[in-house]
């Protein structure tokens, strides 16, 4: 078998075990620091209209390092030991991915509704987006955290995935550096409208196929699932446009047919309402349930992405192995 076929298992099957346990030093977390570092040095030379040349050199510096030094370290590892070569691949694509922590961290803002713990529940949520959640109603903090559940499927999963099989550990956890980077200076507000522009829109372009890739496997999971099939693939075409965002749309939209809810609306970032369209029809009242349905959907849609990527990568292996 590929050994990045391999390495891409392992990797899920640790996502799966342990998720993202507090003692285990993550990467992400390190470049998570870089990006800090790098802004705050950048802001001293590049400033009003220069700030786009800064956000270019960010963006550079990070995807370049990402790659190149990921790369360099399997190489030198893979001398040192196959197994370590292997294994450091692994650790590196599993932490590209988090399926697990996902999951875990939306049924932890589940179980504080269930219990009818609001402000615990707003709180947890905190540590999943990035909107303001002191003042959010019991139904807003269901919307929001069904909102991150749909968009991650893509972003922690299904494209870290992608690009795993596509070009192993350096690709993912490259792109895993470019969704952090936007995560941090991507926003389209005064601060880094101007700074995050490229890393934005890189973010966008890396994203464009695994989003849609993601809206059929949304699709192919509703109709095993027992789900709406038909809101589905009806919300998704007619509302996922009206998002902000070119690809985030997609799964949200797939989400709130699928479930026979209605997302978006307004939300608060740092005290400023931002406006965002409806996604969907209220066709139920959302619920506690329907946040448990997402989780379910999301576990259902990792599932699929691993074994359709695991089964393409293996049909090119074999095609090319006969040349």
């Amino acid at each position: 078998m590929n050994e990045i076929v391999l390495q891409v298992l392992t990797a899920f099957i640790l996502d799966m075990t342990i998720a993202d346990p507090a003692f285990l030093p993550h990467p992400v977390r390190l470049i998570g620091f870089l990006i800090t570092r790098a802004e705050n040095i950048l802001r001293c030379f590049f400033k009003d209209k220069l700030e786009y040349f800064g956000g270019l050199i960010l963006t550079l510096t990070i995807v370049a390092f990402s790659y190149f030094f990921v790369h360099f370290v399997l190489v030198f590892a893979g001398r040192v030991s196959n197994f370590l070569g292997f294994a450091l691949g692994a650790y590196l694509i599993y932490a590209s991915i988090a399926c697990r922590e996902l999951a875990d961290r939306a049924k932890d803002v589940f179980k504080d509704l269930k219990r009818g713990q609001l402000e615990q529940a707003r709180k947890n949520l905190s540590g999943l987006v990035g909107r303001d959640t002191d003042n959010l109603s019991f139904e807003d903090v269901g919307r929001a955290v069904i909102e991150t559940i749909a968009e991650n499927i893509n972003d922690a999963v299904v494209a870290p995935l992608f690009f795993a099989f596509l070009g192993g550990a350096p690709l993912a956890f490259t792109y895993r550096a470019v969704n952090t980077l936007d995560s941090m200076v991507g926003y389209k507000n005064e601060k880094y409208e101007k700074f995050g522009f490229v890393s934005a829109k890189l973010d966008d372009i890396l994203n464009f196929i695994p989003a849609r890739i993601t809206g059929l496997f949304f699709v192919v999971v509703s109709l095993v699932l027992g789900k709406d099939l038909r809101g589905c693939v009806r919300t998704m075409l007619k509302d996922s446009k009206k998002h902000l965002s070119p690809n985030s749309g997609i799964p949200e939209a797939a989400m709130a047919g699928t479930l026979g809810v209605q997302l978006g609306g307004l939300s608060l970032y740092d005290g400023k309402p931002i406006p965002k369209s409806k996604l969907g029809e209220s066709v139920r009242p959302l619920t506690t349930s329907c946040i448990s349905e997402a989780i379910r959907i999301h576990y259902a849609i990792s599932l699929l992405a691993l074994g359709s990527f695991t089964a393409v990568s293996l049909i090119f292996w074999r095609w090319g192995a006969k040349f």
